[in-house]
């Protein structure tokens, strides 16, 4: 990276994402906490603008070919023929390729180089409109491939691979993580994160995962703060000051979970309950009990829609 020391400014949060970003998706010599140190002339920088980056993690795996689809007749041709198979009655696949006439609707206007074009999946239409008035885009080729690698090459182990290929939860641990596999520490979402701690006022909600625990999340100094998808959660009894009819019984039960230990373990666990008992109040105050009828309107209620219930906790 390079900055202009005329103009010290122009090294700005932006470019600490897409730094960031570049280097978690880039396998590089030295370790990612040190590759992060680089950056933190960037976090000196004063801001009065709100950013923030929401990650979608599809644990399950994703079948890319399916969702972005090569539209152009010639690699089109070449994706069917490939994966053509016996039609399924009722649906858009023939095995599990989508014919070209069933892509239509959701073809992107952009070309890219070669005159090669892309669509999206025929359920992903709502998305379209996004993606041509430049709200959205697809970063290609990316993920944790090493160099480029053909099929011979793979077979002979002539060029570095990345570790543990075919193993789900070591890949899964690997992209939040960029460089461990299961059993990482730290995930490079975290360790931006903690190169932004100063800047917060609340430090606290520098990481928010609307999902339970997530590698991502995890940086040296920065730990998530969890939610759930219908809102903040704390200890009913502490949050009523009343446990079994006693506001007593409720102080007692505060004194005991958040009491400091010599046990590491135990340490850890009154960390995040004083955590979450602190911002408790702070979160429900910002946000509300329930979504404004504005919110309900942009998120289907159907009961079921996970995604839709956590991404309108983030909004």
């Amino acid at each position: 990276m390079t900055q202009n020391n005329n103009s010290p400014s122009a090294f700005t949060r932006r470019a600490l994402l897409k730094s960031s970003a570049a280097l978690a998706l880039h396998r590089v010599s030295i370790p990612m906490a040190t590759s992060l140190g680089l950056m933190a002339n960037a976090a000196a920088q004063s801001a009065n603008d709100y950013k923030a980056l929401a990650c979608i993690f599809l644990y399950g795996a994703n079948d890319h070919y399916n969702t972005v689809i090569p539209y152009d007749l010639p690699t089109h041709t070449n994706y069917f023929n490939i994966r053509k198979g016996t039609p399924t009655a009722g649906t858009v696949y023939d095995g599990i390729a989508i014919a070209r006439d069933s892509l239509a609707a959701t073809a992107l206007s952009t070309s890219l180089s070669g005159g090669r074009q892309m669509a999206l999946n025929p359920e992903m239409s709502g998305l379209k409109s996004l993606f041509e008035s430049k709200r959205a885009s697809i970063l290609m080729n990316v993920g944790p491939l090493i160099v480029p690698t053909s099929r011979t090459q793979y077979d002979n182990k002539s060029v570095p691979l990345p570790p543990k290929l075919f193993s789900h939860n070591d890949q899964q641990a690997y992209w939040q993580s960029s460089y461990q596999t299961e059993g990482g520490a730290t995930g490079w979402g975290g360790r931006a994160a903690d190169l932004l701690l100063s800047n917060n006022n609340r430090s606290t909600l520098t990481c928010i995962s609307v999902n339970g625990n997530a590698l991502f999340l995890s940086g040296q100094n920065a730990i998530s703060y969890q939610m759930s998808s219908t809102g903040a959660t704390t200890v009913n009894a502490i949050k009523g000051k009343s446990l079994f009819g006693s506001a007593n019984c409720a102080t007692a039960l505060q004194s005991l979970i958040t009491q400091s230990s010599s046990l590491p373990m135990a340490n850890d666990y009154v960390t995040v309950a004083k955590r979450a008992l602190d911002t408790y109040d702070g979160v429900v105050a910002a946000i509300g009990t329930t979504a404004s009828a504005s919110m309900n309107a942009l998120f289907p209620s159907s009961s079921g829609n996970t995604l839709s219930a956590q991404l309108k906790m983030v909004s």
